[in-house]
């Protein structure tokens, strides 16, 4: 069924993490400007790692949109600031 829940285990924050980044890879560069995505990130410090692998390491982006699940209401440069966390990623994505 399209647009189903699935739910996952893994072994390690680790393991989940590198099933992360293939899969946000993934989408990203499945993006392109004549269909983009809209992915939705989620803060905090559990995704952080994978987001700044992408950062380093930027997949090629077209079209892609990233959209902020949680966001704190707090200046971009407060250490708890999602939208902060992310920016150096989407910067690296062009988005």
């Amino acid at each position: 069924m399209r647009g189903a829940v699935r739910f996952r285990s893994f072994e390690s924050g680790g393991a989940a993490a590198q099933e992360l980044e293939v899969l946000l890879r993934r989408e990203l560069e499945r993006s392109t400007e004549e269909r983009p995505r809209a992915i939705m990130l989620a803060g905090g410090r559990t995704p952080l790692e994978v987001y700044n692998r992408l950062a380093a390491d930027p997949p090629r982006a077209r079209g892609a949109r990233l959209i902020l699940s949680d966001e704190r209401h707090v200046p971009a440069t407060d250490p708890q600031s999602n939208y902060g966390q992310i920016l150096p990623m989407g910067r690296a994505l062009g988005v």
